[in-house]
């Protein structure tokens, strides 16, 4: 395990831990992580995924003056397959990488009843994969790059917001309504997390709009309590903030994947 860290020299260092002498040492960037050059201002942000089991890395990080920039890395050669950059005009808070589809239930049945047949498949390709990059733009509405493993950064989506005249400060992607369509959520300086859905046409449009007491730091969707279940973890000006998903509208939707699976098992 490593720490990535970006410093007001321009550069992002890594640090790793040295188990003989109980401390952590600076490694040359250049020897692990190519991606990370010497940047035209300070990194505020880095999001990395791993594809292919570990094989390929897709790094995106933003520095102060609006330059970002997306790359993909040949994680067992330690070379750059793609190199992709923009500049924005002004600061931007967070950018995120994100599979757009998980595994369906039908996908995740299938999976099982392979594993009860003991069936070994190869793995899956880049070209299955559809990633995409949202980019927070603190003053301008947030953009949406789509297929950046095909196209880059040249197919986007501008997307809604609410008011003109507030500050956009984070963001998280995940499907927090368990319909298989991952929702993006945004907060803001008006103690707003704006909630993105997408309609049939693929288009994105505002769902919901959640009020927290305090102007938006940061959003994470995780497992606080290690049951299973992710929280919606808000950080706010005012402390932080966890929502919980509705046990009884949980257990409906466990139900009904288990049944899926089930259904599934029982036509070996």
């Amino acid at each position: 395990m490593v720490f990535i860290l970006s410093g007001n020299d321009n550069q992002v260092h890594i640090f790793k831990e040295s188990s003989s002498e109980h401390n952590y040492r600076e490694l040359e960037g250049n020897n692990f992580f190519p991606e990370f050059s010497k940047t035209p201002s300070p990194v505020v942000w880095i999001d990395i995924v791993y594809l292919n089991n570990f094989a390929r890395r897709v790094t995106s990080f933003v520095c102060e003056c609006g330059y970002v920039k997306l790359l993909v890395v040949d994680v067992k050669c330690n070379k750059l397959i793609y190199n992709f950059s923009t500049r924005f005009g002004n600061y931007i808070p967070r950018v995120q990488i994100y599979l757009e589809k998980d595994k369906t239930d039908l996908q995740c049945r299938n999976e099982f009843i392979k594993c009860l047949a003991d069936d070994k498949t190869d793995k899956t390709e880049d070209e299955e994969f559809i990633l995409n990059l949202v980019v927070v733009n603190s003053i301008l509405p947030a953009v949406m790059f789509h297929n950046v493993l095909k196209y880059g950064l040249s197919d986007y989506t501008t997307l809604p917001r609410l008011d003109n005249t507030t500050v956009l400060t984070s963001c998280e992607v995940a499907d927090i309504d368990f319909d298989g369509e991952k929702e993006l959520l945004i907060g803001n300086s008006a103690e707003e997390i704006m909630l993105l859905k997408r309609d049939k046409l693929g288009d994105w449009y505002l769902e919901e709009v959640k009020k927290i007491s305090g102007p938006i730091l940061g959003v994470k969707y995780i497992d606080m309590d290690g049951d299973g279940v992710k929280d919606l973890v808000i950080f706010s000006t005012k402390g932080v903030h966890i929502l919980q998903h509705d046990t009884a509208q949980l257990q409906k939707t466990i139900d009904s994947k288990l049944e899926n699976l089930l259904c599934g098992a029982n036509l070996l």
